[in-house]
């Protein structure tokens, strides 16, 4: 639902759609329940009491998703500049071989960044991957077999670079994984469910005025709200507008 989201609509539109339905929702509340009578026995200290408990609780599990999505999003752009600098590192490596394995070599890592780049970040937008940039790995590892060491130094240059594809193969697949993974549908339960639970248990607590019940009902809804959109757009690291950008692969191939 998260990915659909920000892949369908503008950042702009995802602040209404995402936080308009927990404000609607304690407006609504507030006209249904505020007007009610006031007395010793409405149960507001108690309602007060709960309320504390319920969004400690619900806000430390809160905080947690976001900062886990937070450090994902970062490790998932992490992932693509070692990506890019492993290529780079590739061409480095056999830099020790001669000008027509180098070439070889090339072409294929240039096949590889294009389809990554041109295809495969658009599919991975749906959690999805390109099995053509698996077939031109297995293409780039042909090529650096094709050429095998001839001298004591393209040895070792030969076992960097080996080592280099598979830390890449590696890097890869992680990429792939963030691309892939988002938040469990029973924590996405938990954490929406319970911001309609918690602005449900502020509508219960008595303020000194009625205006001042209401904006302490709104800003608490607007708050989870805004916390709820964070979760929406870090969900999907390469999805919607603000996903991980693929210019650390493009200035790789323009620089090739």
């Amino acid at each position: 639902m998260t990915r659909w989201l920000l892949n369908t609509f503008p950042t702009w539109a995802l602040v209404p759609l995402v936080i308009g339905p927990f404000l609607l929702f304690a407006v609504a509340g507030f006209a249904l329940v505020g007007h009610r009578a006031r007395g010793p026995h409405t149960g507001g200290e108690a309602a007060g009491v709960l309320i504390g408990v319920v969004g400690a609780v619900y806000g430390i599990v809160l905080a947690f998703v976001v900062v886990v999505l937070y450090q994902d999003y970062q490790d998932a752009g992490a992932t693509v500049r070692a990506e890019a600098t492993e290529i780079e590192q590739v061409t480095r490596h056999f830099g020790a071989f001669d000008a027509a394995a180098q070439a070889d070599v090339a072409r294929r890592l240039d096949a590889y960044t294009r389809v990554v780049v041109a295809s495969e970040w658009e599919q991975m937008r749906d959690g999805r991957l390109s099995p053509q940039a698996w077939r031109e790995i297995d293409g780039l590892y042909a090529a650096v077999q094709r050429h095998p060491p001839r001298s004591d130094v393209q040895g070792v240059f030969y076992e960097e670079t080996i080592a280099t594809l598979d830390a890449l193969v590696a890097t890869r697949r992680e990429r792939l994984r963030f691309a892939e993974e988002r938040l469990p549908a029973a924590l996405q339960v938990l954490i929406f469910g319970g911001a309609f639970v918690l602005i449900g248990f502020t509508l219960l607590v008595e303020a000194a005025s009625t205006p001042l019940q209401r904006a302490m009902v709104v800003v608490v809804a607007g708050l989870i709200g805004l916390n709820l959109l964070l979760v929406v757009l870090l969900d999907h690291p390469f999805s919607g507008e603000l996903s991980v950008s693929s210019h650390a692969l493009v200035e790789r191939a323009t620089e090739r």
